[in-house]
């Protein structure tokens, strides 16, 4: 019970046939996994014809709605447009798009409630342009499923500190306010601060850290390749994360990334054994 996903525009057609021809020849050739495809907007003809012709599932085409897909009612939208024509101007990765944030917040909250998603328990996540470069001689879903895997990364990366400036404190100060033990991946991600405790005091007051005055290593699982339960994110506690997260507006005010939101989520609220790395 998986899918892939896709999230494209018409315009992406050359990059997703790319990227869909890669992971046919590497992967899906002997699984045929139907793919989803999902846009903010109609599908033009050409581009179902183009990546139909490629995949051996099914393919399937749905278009995503503005409540899904645009500003919560909770945001000003005025001055989250200003802000969002800031972080451009001062050249913050893709934070002057305003599609961009939508984005992020709609892979943080929602996607997985999206009707042509809701059917299924796991997903795989691949991008257009992206290429798979040597064979996948198992079945990632089947693997997940038999050794109790709920989130799988391939690569990890370090964020654009400009992005997410107040991030990690407020998921931080969420931690200790639902009193949540993390993993060891959560450890993974914080560089504890050494200073005597008057000056701990004065960092706590600077972007990445937490009111401890440790610091976030910018450290994240990029999930444009991540294969997950989808059970997961449609459980209570994680909506709850989600919906704290959105109502502080960062998604906008700021431009928080879906990788870190993700990334924070899967450490504060799976058991490390339950994450997984496809090193290979």
């Amino acid at each position: 019970n998986a899918t892939i996903l896709m999230l494209a525009r018409n315009s992406d057609l050359d990059e997703a046939v790319e990227a869909l021809t890669s992971f046919e020849t590497q992967f899906n050739h002997r699984y045929h996994y139907p793919v989803v495809f999902l846009n903010d907007e109609p599908w033009t003809e050409e581009f179902m014809h183009g990546v139909s012709s490629v995949i051996s599932g099914q393919a399937i085409f749905d278009t995503i709605s503005s409540e899904m897909w645009g500003y919560p009612d909770h945001i000003d939208q005025d001055a989250a447009r200003i802000q969002i024509k800031e972080q451009g101007d001062r050249g913050i990765v893709h934070a002057g798009q305003e599609s961009y944030h939508h984005m992020c917040r709609f892979y943080s909250l929602k996607f997985y409630d999206h009707p042509a998603i809701q059917p299924y328990k796991w997903y795989w996540r691949i991008e257009p342009g992206i290429s798979f470069t040597c064979p996948i001689n198992f079945d990632p879903f089947a693997y997940m499923s038999r050794e109790k895997k709920r989130y799988a990364y391939a690569i990890a990366l370090q964020e654009v500190g400009s992005t997410v400036r107040s991030l990690y404190r407020v998921v931080s100060d969420y931690k200790d306010r639902m009193k949540i033990a993390p993993s060891r991946y959560w450890d993974a991600l914080v560089d504890p601060s050494w200073a005597p405790l008057p000056i701990r005091w004065l960092l706590r007051l600077a972007p990445y850290r937490d009111v401890y005055g440790d610091e976030w290593n910018l450290c994240h699982f990029w999930n444009n390749f991540e294969i997950a339960d989808l059970d997961f994110f449609r459980e209570d506690r994680y909506r709850h994360m989600m919906e704290h997260l959105d109502k502080l507006g960062g998604f906008y005010y700021e431009r928080w990334g879906d990788a870190s939101v993700r990334s924070f989520a899967a450490t504060l609220l799976l058991k490390a054994e339950e994450i997984n790395y496809f090193g290979d």
